[in-house]
């Protein structure tokens, strides 16, 4: 499945194309909420962890509820901007899993709780992950952070 950084930075990229093309440009909060946005569903790993002291549902261990579209789509009704973002950030996470990792299990169960069919396409599985790409991903958050608090992240989007 992809890295932290690669659904960190999906959706300000497909904000920022939308914007190029509609001409309506996003402030730098949308942008950094957005990127949050983007690794809502591996929140799920708390449950993962909670597991261990108190027996958690299968439905909310990582890569299942909100590893799915149902999940996305649910954001969508509340209808403003921040939940359409985070639904639209977790339908985005969930593309990029399924077609570039295949998921914390092999496949992704896309269309939960209605059917538990996994999809995967798992075009990155060939490669091996090493412990320096997370540490990669915390220099990068902790930059990114950076320009955002000092007011340099305007220079860049």
């Amino acid at each position: 499945m992809p890295q932290m950084f690669v659904h960190f930075l999906s959706l300000p990229l497909l904000l920022k194309i939308y914007s190029l093309i509609t001409k309506k440009d996003f402030d730098r909060n949308t942008y950094l909420f957005a990127a949050f946005c983007g690794v809502v569903p591996d929140f799920d790993v708390i449950f993962v962890f909670l597991n261990y002291v108190i027996p958690m549902p299968t439905y909310l261990m990582h890569g299942y509820i909100t590893h799915t579209f149902f999940f996305g789509v649910l954001f969508f009704l509340f209808c403003n901007k921040y939940t359409s973002l985070i639904g639209l950030g977790i339908i985005t996470h969930v593309i990029l899993d399924c077609v570039l990792g295949g998921g914390h299990q092999y496949g992704l169960m896309l269309l939960y709780p209605f059917s538990d069919t996994r999809y995967a396409i798992g075009l990155l599985k060939m490669f091996k992950v090493n412990i320096l790409v997370y540490l990669d991903i915390l220099v990068f958050f902790i930059w990114i952070l950076y320009l955002h608090f000092t007011d340099k992240i305007k220079k860049i989007m």
